[in-house]
């Protein structure tokens, strides 16, 4: 009798070291393609960010984050399969170095604390995007600062 067994693997993958001229890599996680279209489009503005993946779900997020390795994700709360407090959950569990930002609505308080604790940095209302670009530069610079940390401590 053949049983057959379902397993998840799941491996490290090292980059190689960044250049000084390091363009941030963004993932961006959103079941409304307009949303997601408008902050590619917002995104596309800024020279110092790649696009480097978009999700639908929090499924997709998790799979993507896998295999794209971004420095940030923007990821949208609610979403169909898996929201986005628990996909961001996940992804921290599994690569700490990836920068979370959560979006939502109508960012109240129970929702910046359940995104705080799934490991995000910040949670920016939809209604506010234009605050997107800095919040991006910011992680991004927090993450650049880390690695030199890291390096020195080495």
């Amino acid at each position: 009798m053949n049983h057959r067994r379902n397993a998840i693997f799941v491996f490290t993958v090292e980059r190689e070291a960044e250049p000084q001229s390091h363009k941030c890599r963004v993932m961006i996680v959103d079941d409304n393609v307009p949303i997601r279209h408008a902050i590619r489009e917002l995104l596309t503005l800024n020279d110092d960010v790649e696009i480097v993946a978009e999700a639908g779900n929090g499924n997709e997020a998790v799979e993507l984050a896998l295999r794209c390795q971004p420095d940030v994700i923007l990821m949208d709360l609610n979403m169909p399969m898996m929201n986005g407090v628990k996909a961001a959950r996940w992804i921290k569990s599994l690569w700490n170095d990836i920068s979370i930002i959560g979006l939502c609505g109508v960012p109240d308080t129970y929702t910046v604390d359940a995104f705080r604790r799934a490991g995000a940095l910040a949670t920016i209302s939809k209604n506010r995007l234009n605050q997107l670009p800095a919040a991006i530069q910011g992680a991004c610079s927090h993450k650049a600062h880390a690695r030199a940390r890291a390096r020195k401590s080495a």
